[in-house]
């Protein structure tokens, strides 16, 4: 017997219901609620979460949009035997606030259940300077910039994009990411910063596809940052420098450190 209309259809996260004595049956389908119905496409979720363990547990999600957000499927066993999972959207729980690209808690997600593909990372060249001559607003709305510059380029490409912290960016797709599209991100990119009143700012970029440079996406990021670092050190010598003040640009900073949070 599925729960009373009152109690399962109305409640305020998308569910499905598993009867007793049943749920673990593999030809058994679950009765979703209508919330489910309205969110998701029937299948969108893996045959084996009639088995799962009960407590939560984190993973994309397919709508009914084509949008596949971070969401958080509890699973729970009901007085009886049958099984319930709620499933709520916590999408927003992963995305950096400043920007709207996912965070580094989504990258640790997505690297366990992504295909490499090629990841692509960046930094900001001088962003020091940024801060230091026109200020944090202003260099918020610099790292606004490059946000929304690199949401479209991971979208062109099928991937998604990411902030890593401070002003470091990564971009992971399922294929091959072409140099041309980051070539025209970069121009745009010294274009935007320029109408924000810093001339020069570029971004660097190191780039690294499977299985030439891996077969994981951690090994790809590591290629790709050693081929950032070497992109730094053989760039032209500086020359970013705001259009509102005279102050020397030319303060070196203290450079990038290791990427230790990787765990490898």
């Amino acid at each position: 017997m599925f729960p009373p209309d009152d109690v399962f259809e109305h409640l305020p996260h998308p569910a499905l219901y598993w009867p007793a004595r049943l749920w673990a049956a593999p030809s058994t389908d679950p009765q979703p609620n209508l919330a489910y119905q309205r969110t998701f496409a029937p299948g969108a979720l893996p045959d084996t979460a009639a088995t799962w363990d009960d407590g939560p547990h984190t993973l994309r999600v397919p709508t009914l949009r084509g949008e596949t957000p971070l969401c958080r499927v509890t699973v729970a066993t009901l007085p009886g035997g049958a099984r319930i999972a709620t499933i709520e959207d916590v999408q927003e729980f992963h995305t950096d606030p400043l920007t709207g690209l996912l965070d580094r808690r989504a990258l640790h997600h997505d690297l366990r259940t992504e295909t490499p593909g090629s990841v692509v990372l960046l930094d900001i060249d001088d962003f020091k300077v940024v801060n230091d001559t026109l200020g944090h607003a202003a260099g918020d709305d610099v790292l606004r910039a490059l946000g929304t510059l690199l949401c479209a380029t991971a979208r062109q490409a099928g991937g998604r994009a990411y902030r890593l912290g401070g002003d470091e960016f990564l971009i992971h797709t399922p294929r091959l990411v072409a140099v041309a599209p980051l070539e025209h991100m970069q121009q745009q990119f010294r274009q935007a910063a320029r109408r924000l009143g810093m001339d020069g700012v570029g971004v660097s970029i190191g780039r690294a596809e499977a299985p030439q440079h891996g077969n994981t996406i951690e090994h790809l990021i590591l290629h790709a940052d050693v081929m950032l670092g070497e992109r730094k050190r053989d760039r032209p010598p500086r020359t970013a420098r705001p259009r509102t003040t005279e102050r020397d640009a030319s303060t070196p900073d203290s450079g990038r450190p290791p990427r230790h949070w990787l765990g490898l």
